[in-house]
């Protein structure tokens, strides 16, 4: 799927709740259509009990989790991928790209929100189209059963 119509984003809006459906900005932004959603929580406590209702809880990391140490030579075998932390909280790992309720998600967790992008089913990354509205339709209600609520995130298209 290409570029979806404004008739087609705006049935998308009507029909979802916390999600948006975004244009790229284009140019050399390197950005694509998404669908976006955010929710809140309070504290580093409810961050943690979010993502154990969500199905992913999170992973503390240790401490050699940023990969190779300055002074310290490894070899090619004794160094792991870089695990990110989540800046807000430096000792969690940061989800990133991840599967919530057997939808593919990218996650970004800030002091007070997760935010939720989908795109790409059709295989494009920079492509939000049909595919990428059912798993928006299909998170929220999976996130709805769960007792979490989404806030519709400013910025329509």
């Amino acid at each position: 799927m290409g570029n979806p119509s404004s008739a087609e984003v705006e049935q998308w809006h009507a029909t979802l709740r916390g999600f948006r459906f975004r244009r790229a900005t284009g140019g050399h932004a390197n950005d694509g259509d998404l669908f976006f959603g955010e929710i809140r929580f309070s504290g580093e406590a409810e961050l943690i009990s979010l993502f154990e209702r969500l199905g992913r809880p999170l992973v503390a990391l240790p401490p050699d989790a940023s990969g190779p140490i300055v002074g310290q030579p490894r070899t090619h075998d004794q160094v792991k991928p870089p695990r990110k932390p989540i800046a807000a909280y430096p000792h969690l790992e940061a989800p990133a790209g991840t599967t919530l309720f057997d939808v593919p998600v990218y996650v970004a967790v800030d002091r007070d929100h997760v935010s939720l992008s989908l795109s790409g089913a059709d295989g494009d990354v920079y492509v939000a189209g049909a595919r990428d509205f059912q798993n928006a339709r299909k998170l929220e209600a999976a996130l709805t059963r769960a007792g979490v609520e989404m806030v519709s995130p400013s910025g329509d298209e």
